[in-house]
Formats: C-alpha cells, structure tokens, sequence
C-alpha cells in the first residue's frame, strides 16, 4: 500500500511516505473497514472556479513558460494533480478586476432591451479567460465546465441593476435565449460546457457586485416553460443544476423537485458551504435519489484562522471526506488563483477580501504558490481516474474520518483526516486483512493499493 501525507506544520505537503504492507489478521480491531463490493456514485471530479481575477492572473502575470508549469500543476493527470472539473461565472462577480465593474453579457443602455440578443457578446472572455480555458483543455481533454451567473443582464430585472433585484417573468424567455445563445458562443470557441446552474447563491442579496434573488419556485417555473425547452429545441446536450446556495435550505431544492415538469429537465442539486450541515445533501438524496450531489463552492480564507495552514488544511480535507460520504461526486473549491493580497476583487460591498486560491499568485514575480486548498484537492484528484465510485468505508476511531473510491483498474483509493489535535492510530482492514500506520494531529493521508 503506497501513501501520501500532509501534516499541518508544513513540514510535509503531500509527501509520499514509506509503502505500508497489509498482514492477515483474525480478530482486527479495525478503524476503517473497506469494502469495495458496495458501491454508491460515480465520481465526476475536483477543482475550483475560473474566475474573472484567476483567469486575469495566469494570463497577464505570468510568463508562457510559468503559465504552462502552473497549469500543468494544477490540470496534468500525469505530471500534476489533475485538476478536472472547473466552475466559471457567467459575467461578474467579486473575484473580479474593479477596473472591469459589474457587466453581463448583454448590457445596454437603461431603459432599452434586448430580447433577440442583438447585443450579446463574450468578448470580455475572449480577452483571456477564453485562451487560458483552451490551454488547460489542451492538457486535460477531459476537462468539465460548470457555468453560473452571478445576475441576468439588468434589463430583465425589476430593478434594472445588475445588483440585487428579481428577473421579471416576462423576461423568462429572454433569459432562456441568454443561456443558450452563452453555451453555442463558448461552443464555437472549441468549449463545451458540462453543466449550468440558473442564478449563484439565489438566495443572497448581494451588495457590491452581480447578484439576484431567484426563489425555488421561480426556478421550476424558469426551468418548466422556458430553460428546459429552450435546450431541447436548440439541442443543447448541457446539464441543468439547480439550487447552487448552502446547506442551510434543503427545502429550497425539495421545492423544485417536486415539480415533476420541473425536474425532468433537471440533472443535479448544487450546494455551498458557508452555512448548514452537510446532511443537507444525503436528505435531499434519500428524497430524489435520481438526482446527482455537487459542491460547486467552498472557499477558504483568513476566517479560518491562518490563511494557509493548518485550519485550511483540516477544513479542506473535512470537506472532501464529509462532501462525497453525503453523496457529492463533485467539490470545488472557490478561486482557482488568487494573488498576495487575495485579489484581484472588486473591494466593495460584501466583495470577498479574505478568500483564499487554490494558488497564490505573486504579481512581481510570477511565483504560484501552493496553498492548503491546492494539497487538500490533490489528495483526492491525484488520485481518482475518470469511472471511479465511492465504495463502503466505515470509521470507528475518535477524532478519525474517511471515504474511500475504487478505480476502473480496481485501485483502491482511501483518503482519511485525523480531525484531532493528537496522533490517532489508523488501521486499515480489506478483505480479511489490516494495514496499521498512524497519522498526526490534523493530518490528511492518502493510501493507494490494487
């Protein structure tokens, strides 16, 4: 059995540790049992978001020859960690550059509209978040995009701003066409998006940058009569999510699924972190077992404490662990890179100022550095090869948590998180026989074997 550690004093960051051997043992006192005859849901994959100020960085700051190590990094299934799934803002949010503001991809002057999207344009994209989308393609082909707006376009909303407001009804189909007429631009770039989501975080009432309340009801009667549709008239083949807010309102997702005009147009539930419990996600499961779970966001950042370790160390694998035991097939982490002053952002309003990359940029030097989201992520996305599942695992042990995958190789994957400030002793029991190693107080280990 091979390993890899992070421990929280830095002083390994997934760090490959001797090789562990399995030994028959009759009467194991086991803390994990692995059992790879129960399976539960397929694995789709790990990342973070592209956003507005991540996308700027690797692109402007960087030199060809970093900006090609980086993503190498981040997205080589060979050489990095391989990196797969990516989210990306349709239009602004607060990780942008303040000298861009707010915009969609539709604005016009107040008082005018714009059903047939005469006006539609990407090329705030095309500048970089475009070029940097199809290098990364480029070394991981099998990249998925997850899109999600911040806000409609202001002429569809009551308030006609970009902040805060309700998309009126009677622009449902216009905001149908805008999701549409979005997926063919990116499509004729080469980019096929995965799967969207109707409104990020629709029931926070931003202040500072895009936002827009978007209630469940709103969202069947949204997906029933005109997002649903419009993709099947178009032949759109992208994934409709919805929800895309915390784990605070189950009821929120519920509400939408239980429009049976709704949900047969719906392919998954997403879901934050910032408030609830993540059982959320097993009890809306339970109810729409049909469904799939993702986590499409879940910053770190100096709330936790230090900014980079250890409690974004404990966090990140927490999340992992408890994510993907409550169904997730999805986590990713909030900006995929952010620089020295966890910026670019827009700097007003609720804009984050505290949010941590995957990666931390220094703009005079071009150095990418690694941060704990970055070791958290790989533990898993090293690891997981497209076709994995989540397979039984249970933890007996106080302080210690797991989740285990197996690979379309028959690999065995097994990722656990000693959430104590302590040593816990880690015994690793599979078919009738049990590994022992231990792992330091607020660790994340890795453990690999056919």
């Amino acid at each position: 059995m091979k390993s890899w550690v992070t421990t929280s004093d830095q002083q390994h960051l997934f760090a490959a540790q001797p090789d562990i051997t399995f030994a028959t043992d009759t009467s194991p006192r086991d803390t994990i049992l692995v059992d790879e005859t129960q399976r539960y849901q397929p694995i789709r994959g790990f990342g973070a978001s592209l956003t507005d100020s991540a996308a700027w960085l690797i692109a402007h700051t960087l030199s060809a020859e970093q900006r090609d190590a980086l993503l190498h990094r981040l997205f080589d299934a060979q050489t990095g960690i391989g990196l797969n799934v990516l989210r990306l803002p349709m239009g602004a949010c607060d990780l942008n550059r303040p000298e861009g503001g707010n915009y969609s991809y539709d604005d016009v002057p107040p008082g005018q509209t714009d059903p047939d999207m005469r006006h539609f344009s990407i090329e705030h994209d095309e500048a970089y978040s475009i070029p940097v989308l199809t290098q990364i393609r480029q070394i991981n082909p099998h990249l998925q995009i997850i899109a999600s707006p911040w806000s409609a376009p202001a002429w569809m909303k009551a308030n006609d701003s970009l902040e805060q407001g309700r998309l009126l009804p009677e622009y449902y189909a216009a905001y149908a066409h805008y999701f549409v007429t979005f997926l063919q631009a990116y499509q004729a770039h080469g980019i096929p998006v995965t799967a969207i989501t109707m409104q990020n975080e629709p029931k926070h009432i931003h202040v500072g940058y895009p936002g827009m309340t978007m209630l469940p009801e709103e969202q069947a009667a949204f997906i029933k009569g005109f997002l649903g549709p419009a993709f099947v008239r178009n032949g759109i083949p992208t994934q409709i999510l919805i929800y895309d807010h915390n784990w605070d309102d189950p009821l929120f997702p519920e509400t939408v699924l239980r429009d049976p005009d709704a949900a047969r147009y719906v392919s998954g539930i997403a879901w934050h972190w910032y408030g609830g419990d993540v059982s959320a996600q097993s009890r809306v499961h339970d109810l729409f077992p049909e469904q799939e779970t993702y986590v499409t966001e879940a910053s770190g950042g100096e709330w936790e404490g230090d900014p980079n370790w250890p409690i974004g160390l404990a966090n990140g694998g927490k999340l992992l662990i408890e994510a993907m035991r409550h169904w997730a097939g999805t986590v990713l982490r909030w900006g995929l890179a952010l620089d020295t002053h966890n910026g670019p952002h827009m700097g007003r309003g609720d804009a984050c100022t505290q949010c941590r990359g995957v990666v931390t940029i220094d703009q005079a030097t071009g150095e990418a550095a690694n941060t704990a989201d970055f070791s958290s992520l790989a533990h898993a996305s090293t690891f997981l090869q497209p076709g994995a599942y989540r397979i039984a695992s249970n933890s007996d042990s106080d302080g210690i948590i797991d989740v285990a995958w197996v690979n379309p190789d028959g690999a065995k994957v097994l990722l656990v998180a000693n959430t104590r400030n302590d040593p816990r002793p880690v015994s690793i029991h599979w078919r009738g026989q049990t590994a022992t190693t231990s792992l330091p107080g607020g660790a994340l280990a890795t453990y690999l074997w056919i």
